[in-house]
């Protein structure tokens, strides 16, 4: 469960720094495209750390989301008040409402994902000359 915690935590560091530097997206699109980095470095981050159990990719993909989602818009709501500016209006229409639900399903979709990527995955291989000794005739 470490790793998967583990992985969760760089991935939400890689996609905070992903999102500062991807180009403005229209804001129609905004709402509707937000998740892909999320996806993507969660795939990434439940390969690199080889988690095999699916409770451990969705434990790393939903790390991922909530947590570069939450530091995100942080860093928006900031940008928006060392600006003096007003919160844009929003019409809450079905996407809007949706919104969180399709983003679950995609963190959800991620850990699947991922872990089936991970299984892919070969094993490191042991050097050949290193003898493997049984733990029970391992000195202590």
């Amino acid at each position: 469960m470490d790793r998967s915690i583990k992985a969760g935590i760089y991935g939400f560091v890689l996609v905070v720094i992903v999102e500062l530097f991807l180009p403005e997206v229209p804001s129609y699109l905004n709402f509707y495209i937000n998740f892909v980095p999320s996806f993507l470095v969660s795939l990434l981050v439940i390969y690199i750390f080889r988690l095999r159990d699916f409770k451990d990719g969705l434990v790393a993909a939903f790390m991922t989301y909530i947590l570069s989602y939450g530091i995100v818009e942080t860093l928006g709501f900031a940008a928006l008040y060392l600006e003096k500016s007003s919160l844009p209006s929003v019409t809450v229409d079905a996407g809007v409402i949706s919104l969180p639900i399709v983003w679950a399903g995609t963190a959800v979709l991620a850990g699947y994902l991922g872990v089936m990527i991970a299984k892919t995955r070969q094993q490191p291989r042991r050097p050949e000359s290193e003898p493997t000794i049984p733990r029970e005739l391992q000195s202590v």
